[in-house]
């Protein structure tokens, strides 16, 4: 993909033959805005990994819960990076519906995903997207200091996208070191501690279509967090389905394991955790 950005609007080729992590997982939620290419990942995923769709669910609700306890903790500045294609309830929609006065800044750098997101903004006060890789972070806090009060928190996610990068301590510190006290930073990342064999198995077929994925250890998570001065908000760095949820899905999830302390490995293929700006 040849991509450049003028003002948060894309200029670009995009080049259908090649995966897209974001399109890929847009199919794994069951929307319908992808291409051949990811259509074959996912359905590749999907006959070797099945429960890796399950993972990507169980991400979606974290972050959705993550982003509910920001804004009930008294953030009104959110920035998703890597957003992807919208996929309701969105950011933005879980936000407002607890204080429109708030507001939402989306960044990806698929230029499709950007059409679609500026399509469903068009008319929404409160909400914009702007085109931008996410190692690019020049731009980003260009973006941020244009759009937002960096004096007062704000909430980023970087749900799926961390494990795009060979390195990401560079982009978290970066984005951390311009944030106010009060600020979350809302984290899932794929592990690869012992019993993650799906996570481990389903970068390796990201990796056969084009897409390199590094999953990385509980341990490495933790450090990337403690390089950042951020301070894990409980319950600490824990798969999806146990950062916050409700008693009734805790009991769900371990009814589905064979003891109440054993969990599936879907449920130990992916890290979830909140850092907090202090």
């Amino acid at each position: 993909m040849n991509d450049l950005s003028d003002g948060g609007r894309c200029i670009s080729v995009v080049d259908p033959s090649q995966a897209h992590s974001g399109r890929v997982h847009d199919f794994l939620l069951g929307g319908k805005d992808h291409y051949m290419s990811d259509w074959k990942l996912g359905q590749a995923l999907r006959a070797e990994c099945p429960d890796f769709a399950k993972v990507v669910t169980d991400v979606r609700a974290f972050l959705l819960r993550a982003v509910r306890s920001a804004v009930e903790a008294g953030v009104l500045q959110f920035l998703e990076l890597g957003c992807g294609y919208p996929c309701s309830p969105n950011v933005h929609e879980v936000v407002t519906a607890v204080a429109p006065d708030s507001y939402t800044l989306y960044v990806d750098s698929d230029p499709v995903v950007v059409v679609h997101q500026q399509a469903m903004l068009s008319k929404i006060a409160g909400a914009d997207i702007v085109c931008a890789d996410l190692t690019d972070t020049g731009r980003i806090l260009k973006e941020l200091e244009s759009r937002m009060d960096l004096g007062a928190p704000v909430a980023i996610s970087l749900s799926f996208v961390l494990e795009l990068i060979a390195d990401p301590s560079v982009v978290v510190e970066t984005l951390v070191g311009a944030l106010s006290p009060g600020s979350h930073v809302v984290i899932s990342h794929l592990g690869c501690d012992s019993g993650a064999e799906l996570a481990v198995r389903a970068a390796e077929i990201y990796g056969m279509h084009g897409i390199e994925v590094f999953p990385r250890t509980r341990a490495a998570i933790a450090e990337l967090l403690g390089d950042c001065g951020l301070v894990e908000l409980e319950p600490g760095i824990v798969p999806p389905h146990r950062w916050r949820s409700s008693i009734a899905e805790v009991n769900h999830m371990q009814r589905r394991s064979s003891t109440a302390t054993t969990y599936l490995s879907e449920e130990w293929s992916c890290y979830t955790v909140v850092g907090l700006v202090v």
